[in-house]
């Protein structure tokens, strides 16, 4: 991806010029890799160093760029995979798409992370990949559950107008990047960034099509993946889970830590609900760090 004058002006303009440059260096200094998987060109990330792998997902409302603070964050302690997901649209290919990208990079061993949308992702491929996986990490994630799934709501989605269903996915994630609590100006320009790339994203790589796919993958997930996960005491790995102490979803993690093995629970204090791992970046990606090292 490539920002011109115009696309700044419009998505990026008077919000960070430090943070800008630090976007665009990543995108010169990363570039993306393609795998052909039955026919669908999968675009993803595979860079840094370190015994342990980082596997990351994006898709849906961002592209693969999206997590860039993260890659960042862990590249020079962790070799880092990001998966983009947005061609899919089932669960079981979406695992397999995965497995066939660590085999070309000749990965064996992973551990997974994922954070709201794909932290649901990030247990299916667990579930369907236990023996691959070291460690997990969840964060602001949904526990599966059968309930949720509305009969009629795919339905809806599916006669819905395109543009609409993109205006209300925008209004709603304009609500959660909103944080009344007193942040400092370096965060509150770091946040006014991700949220115009995520605007820019939105236009620029959403549609009814790839959302409509991120919806069947959710129903699948709930319909499917909502039993406690069989072996687990077999399993030798860990899973953390992060939440804050205002997250909207924070009523899934007591079922989440039934539903997987060997779990540890961190949570940020409240005043910054779904939003507090990039206000605590520095705080939260320490910790993620520090659980994984120590998980061996």
């Amino acid at each position: 991806m490539k920002l011109d004058a115009k696309t700044i002006e419009k998505y990026f303009g008077g919000i960070s010029e430090t943070e800008l440059r630090r976007f665009q260096d990543f995108l010169d200094t990363h570039p993306l890799k393609y795998a052909d998987f039955e026919g669908k060109s999968i675009s993803y990330y595979c860079c840094g160093k370190g015994e342990k792998t980082i596997l990351m997902f994006s898709g849906g409302h961002g592209g693969p760029w999206a997590g860039y603070s993260s890659v960042l964050g862990f590249e020079d302690e962790f070799q880092v995979v990001v998966v983009d997901f947005s061609s899919l649209d089932n669960l079981d290919d979406f695992c397999r798409c995965v497995n066939h990208v660590l085999d070309l990079e000749r990965i064996d061993r992973i551990c997974v992370t994922g954070q709201s949308l794909t932290g649901m992702f990030a247990q299916s491929y667990f579930r369907r990949n236990v023996d691959r996986v070291e460690a997990m990490v969840l964060t602001n994630t949904l526990a599966p559950k059968k309930e949720r799934n509305k009969k009629a709501a795919l339905t809806i989605f599916r006669v819905f107008p395109g543009f609409l269903l993109m205006s209300l996915i925008k209004k709603k994630l304009a609500r959660v990047g909103k944080i009344d609590a007193e942040i400092s100006p370096e965060v509150q320009e770091k946040l006014a960034f991700r949220m115009a790339l995520l605007r820019h994203d939105m236009d620029r790589t959403a549609s009814k099509k790839t959302l409509l796919a991120v919806v069947r993958m959710i129903f699948e997930f709930n319909e499917k993946d909502f039993a406690a996960v069989e072996n687990g005491g077999h399993w030798r790995g860990k899973v953390l889970i992060v939440t804050s102490e205002d997250e909207p979803y924070r009523e899934d993690v007591k079922l989440l830590m039934t539903l997987y093995p060997h779990t540890e629970l961190y949570s940020f204090p409240a005043g910054w609900k779904h939003m507090a791992p990039l206000i605590h970046m520095e705080k939260f990606q320490s910790l993620i760090r520090d659980f994984l090292l120590q998980n061996r």
